[in-house]
C-alpha cells in the first residue's frame, strides 16, 4: 500500500512538470540509540510539560541492566540511551524526538 501511495504521489507531481526528490531514513535500530539527554531536551523544546519530562528523567536515571550469558551474570550498569519499549507512551515520545531531528535536518 505504501509503494502504491508513493508511486501515485510521484506521478502526480511529475505529470504536472514538477521535480520529485526522495530521501529515505533507516531507523530500525533508532529506539535503542536515542540519547536520554537529547530526548528530554527535545521533549521540553516540543512543549511537553516540565513535570512530565522530570518524571521520565527520574525514571530513566534509575534504569539499570545486567547481562546474563551462559549462566554468568555481569555487573549492574546504567543505560544511557534507548527508548523503553512496550508501552503506548513510548512511540509518541520517540516521534517527538524524531520530529525535532527532522526539523533540524
Amino acid at each position: 500500500m505504501q509503494f502504491f501511495l508513493l508511486k501515485s504521489v510521484i506521478h502526480y507531481f511529475v505529470d504536472r512538470g514538477s521535480s520529485v526528490f526522495i530521501a529515505s531514513l533507516d531507523i530500525k535500530k533508532a529506539f535503542d540509540r536515542v540519547n536520554h539527554y537529547k530526548l528530554f531536551r527535545s521533549l521540553l523544546f516540543a512543549g511537553v510539560l516540565l513535570i512530565v519530562v522530570d518524571v521520565l528523567s527520574n525514571w530513566y536515571s534509575k534504569l539499570f541492566c545486567v547481562i546474563k550469558w551462559k549462566g554468568s551474570v555481569s555487573r549492574q550498569f546504567t543505560v544511557g540511551s534507548g527508548v523503553r519499549q512496550g508501552s503506548c507512551l513510548y512511540p509518541t515520545i520517540f516521534n517527538v524526538f524524531m520530529n525535532a531531528f527532522i526539523v533540524n535536518l
